[in-house]
């Protein structure tokens, strides 16, 4: 008798431990997580195979995942991680304040033509904490006569009959100007239109802005 509740006993005991067991999915569920370690901007890939695999098990065998909560950190704290943001024309002000100003106009009339020259200065800065990482903008300003554009750099600019177009080539600090001389010659009226600083239209924007930890 005694030997028969012995053995009642250990079967119990080892279809207890079946049933409370890890199975071989739930093991690698806290493997993968295990595996996400300090998280970084690159751990996404990682949370994201992980809460895939979670995602696969029964409700039951979610419950035996012993790490679930550190996943669930490692999600949020990825969150908190500020993320690189693709500048596009439409939203390039939101980290970068741009402005145009003419100086030094020079203008003369001779036989009802108007020649003329100023100075073009394009300014910017950040709005933003941050760093720019490859950023490339054109611009385009409107002008009032037919310009040539007089600059040492011969990439930066180049016009036509009625529009300046620049290609900025932003530094990592966000922070630009350069001054150019702009030469023209129209049929009357002044070369020089007070109002066009404020008319720049920014064509594209290629390039990612990083924000501050």
């Amino acid at each position: 008798m005694k030997r028969f509740i012995f053995i009642a006993l250990v079967v119990i005991v080892l279809l207890a431990s079946i049933a409370c067991g890890k199975s071989e999915e739930v093991i690698a569920v806290e493997r993968a997580i295990d595996a996400i370690g300090t998280v970084t901007i690159t751990s996404i890939d990682k949370i994201e195979e992980a809460e895939r695999m979670y995602s696969l098990l029964s409700k039951e065998d979610q419950n035996k995942v012993e790490n679930y909560n550190m996943l669930l950190t490692a999600r949020s704290e990825y969150d908190r991680i500020p993320k690189p943001v693709e500048l596009t024309a439409g939203n390039i002000q939101s980290y970068l304040t741009i402005s145009l100003e003419y100086s030094k106009p020079e203008t003369h009339i001779s036989m009802g033509m108007t020649f003329g020259e100023s100075n073009v200065s394009l300014k910017m800065y950040p709005v933003k904490g941050g760093s720019f990482e490859n950023v490339e903008l054109i611009v385009e300003v409107p002008i009032s006569a037919l310009w040539h554009v007089s600059s040492s750099d011969k990439a930066y600019s180049e016009a036509n009959s009625d529009t300046l177009t620049c290609t900025i080539k932003l530094p990592a600090n966000g922070t630009y100007e350069e001054t150019h001389k702009i030469s023209g010659i129209g049929s009357g009226g002044s070369v020089l239109d007070p109002s066009i600083g404020s008319r720049f239209k920014i064509k594209s924007v290629k390039g990612t802005f990083i924000p501050n930890n």
